[in-house]
């Protein structure tokens, strides 16, 4: 994470434009927890989300999957012992 509570995803090459373009991207920190962890809504496209669900993961998502808390989305990575988001993954 970068100063001032932003992440950037970089490097999605896989599953098409579509996914790429979804899941890269700067992320900015918002003033709540999700599922006790840090939540994060991309800032170019107000209805994405890098959350952590209830499967453990961190996972980038439509605001329907995060309202649902459900554990659908694009692109994941492991994080059942991660505060934030993983650095690679």
């Amino acid at each position: 994470m970068q100063g001032g509570g932003i992440v950037i995803l970089a490097g999605a090459t896989k599953g098409g434009a579509f996914q790429c373009t979804t899941t890269n991207g700067a992320f900015d920190l918002v003033p709540e927890l999700y599922n006790g962890r840090a939540l994060f809504r991309k800032r170019d496209d107000k209805t994405l989300w890098l959350r952590f669900t209830k499967g453990n993961n961190w996972m980038v998502s439509s605001t329907a999957s995060k309202d649902a808390n459900s554990d659908s989305g694009w692109e994941f990575a492991p994080g059942a012992d991660s505060d934030l988001p993983p650095v690679s993954g």
